[in-house]
């Protein structure tokens, strides 16, 4: 394959709406709810954590640790579960489907995916409206135009909708990107002051028994959460790059449908044949469109029971 060829390939994928990742979302978010429950099960204040753990030593390291625990307990709510949204619901049924986008980031891409799936389902219907819509007995050449360029571009139609949605994926990525930020920072400042080290020479230096059980304790609690960090920000990097690719199918419609009506004249755009072709080129096929409405709808089936 020559490099033309693989750019046009890229840009095709890039334009298929059955191309949007979804079941990548569902795959990597349990990564994200796993650690975050590891850090709510930790306590994060000092009287709380030498409760449990026992005395250190390097009190003023510890200090640091557990403000960036409490700062990642914060960040974790941001970015929310399943079973934070599953209250959520409990408390308003509309959660996810009303017009305001969910506080959390977990909430928020599951209303961007049912949003989006809504809008997939509308263009797929407009491709099996488009023998009716632009049937000869429907008017003239002109008239039938005029009616598939309201259809297409009008406020309402699959143009501006698909672009508002673009704009609510672009709104999401920037909020997840700026959260797995911040997290990273969390949990560099997490590993360098740890108190594992303190914990394996207080071990190590043989104190009472009640001393290394809260210290074996620690460990136990703590190790996981260290060694399954990173995974938290991959996991986030990934669901990041799933909305940008949802975002640049939404944001390819209203380019599309504009530049066709713009050059497409009234014969052109009376043609129901020649409609599809076009639009199914640039922007997807109906059938393509009906299978990501299929995927938005079953990955918001699955994401509140991950």
């Amino acid at each position: 394959m020559t490099s033309d060829q693989q750019t046009d390939s890229t840009e095709t994928a890039s334009r298929n709406p059955a191309h949007v990742p979804l079941g990548d979302l569902a795959a990597v978010w349990p990564r994200v709810t796993a650690w975050l429950d590891r850090i709510r099960q930790l306590p994060s204040t000092q009287e709380e954590f030498t409760n449990r753990y026992g005395a250190f030593h390097d009190e003023e390291s510890l200090s640091v640790f557990l403000y960036a625990l409490v700062q990642a307990g914060i960040l974790g709510h941001m970015l929310g579960t399943p079973a934070d949204i599953r209250k959520r619901i409990a408390e308003d049924p509309d959660y996810l489907i009303g017009p305001r986008m969910p506080d959390e980031c977990y909430g928020a891409v599951i209303w961007l995916a049912g949003r989006a799936g809504s809008r997939a389902g509308t263009i797929g219907i407009t491709y099996d409206s488009l023998p009716m819509i632009l049937d000869p007995g429907n008017g003239t050449p002109e008239q039938r135009a005029k009616a598939l360029r309201e259809i297409l571009t009008s406020k309402g139609g699959i143009g501006p909708e698909a672009d508002r949605t673009a704009g609510e994926a672009e709104q999401i990525r920037l909020r997840l990107e700026a959260v797995r930020d911040e997290l990273a920072h969390c949990i560099g400042e997490l590993h360098e002051h740890s108190p594992l080290p303190e914990a394996y020479r207080t071990i190590g230096g043989r104190p009472g028994e009640e001393e290394v059980a809260r210290k074996e304790a620690l460990i136990r609690d703590l190790r996981e959460v260290h060694t399954t960090a990173h995974l938290v920000a991959s996991a986030l990097t990934r669901a990041g790059s799933v909305i940008e690719r949802q975002r640049d199918v939404c944001a390819n419609v209203p380019t599309v449908v504009t530049a066709v009506c713009r050059a497409g004249d009234d014969t052109q755009l009376s043609r129901h044949v020649w409609v599809g072709d076009i639009l199914g080129s640039l922007m997807g096929n109906g059938s393509q469109w009906k299978a990501a409405q299929k995927a938005a709808d079953d990955f918001v089936q699955r994401a509140l029971v991950s």
